[in-house]
């Protein structure tokens, strides 16, 4: 019959994560190590006793020997462990390498494209400066023609008409282009051009004088005579 306080008395202790007895026995033989132990073991005790050797001193040594070689599996654990990380450390550092490399690579794509559209810009500008010359010269040079054809109709004029120079010949006049090469065969023949008269010419307003080729004479409405 159970006393008063035995309720009250603690029972064996045991850890509820220990492993039982039978399932230790069998993950020691599943191991590599413990089935190299035991047969080092086995080896050892079967081995012919020496002279002055002992039961107890032959079973010792193979307990050695089984230590031994359990250490022995460990330590081939350990370094097959250090292979395998070395082999993942070279492998992270071969992708990083990749890395780096296609992110260089990423990098002068960019800077050739920026170089491609910086100089589409430039061609782009040029074009629009070009266009603009052009524009800019055509506009002096209809103005040219309009101060000659007001020359040509001034009641005023004497001699004969003055015939306005074409288009290259005006620039050639202005400094704006170069006279064609007379000795080069490919290119393209032009009109000769038009000598300005000598004859003084009539101008009422600046705008008529400054549109004169350069040289030409020309009297103002107060009678005063000067040449472009």
């Amino acid at each position: 019959m159970a006393g008063p306080f035995d309720f009250f008395t603690p029972g064996p202790w045991t850890d509820p994560q220990a492993q039982p007895m039978g399932q230790a026995i069998s993950d020691f033989f599943a191991d590599p190590r413990g089935r190299a132990a035991l047969l080092q073991m086995g080896l050892t005790a079967m081995s012919p006793q020496g002279w002055g050797d002992t039961t107890s001193g032959q079973i010792a040594r193979a307990i050695g020997s089984g230590g031994e070689a359990a250490t022995r599996g460990e330590a081939m654990d350990i370094r097959k462990s250090e292979a395998e990380s070395k082999q993942d450390l070279r492998a992270a550092q071969a992708t990083t390498a990749e890395a780096r490399a296609g992110s260089a690579g990423m990098s002068a794509e960019l800077s050739r494209q920026r170089l491609a559209n910086q100089a589409q810009l430039l061609d782009i500008q040029r074009e629009r400066t070009s266009a603009s010359t052009a524009i800019g010269q055509s506009r002096l040079y209809q103005a040219y023609r309009e101060a000659v054809q007001k020359r040509n109709e001034n009641v005023l004029r004497t001699g004969p008409p003055e015939k306005p120079l074409g288009l290259h010949e005006w620039k050639v006049q202005m400094g704006l282009a170069q006279a064609e090469s007379q000795g080069d065969e490919t290119a393209t023949p032009t009109a000769p051009a038009v000598t300005a008269p000598r004859e003084p010419v009539r101008v009422q307003t600046p705008a008529e004088a400054a549109g004169l080729p350069v040289g030409t004479p020309y009297v103002t409405p107060d009678g005063r005579r000067f040449t472009r």
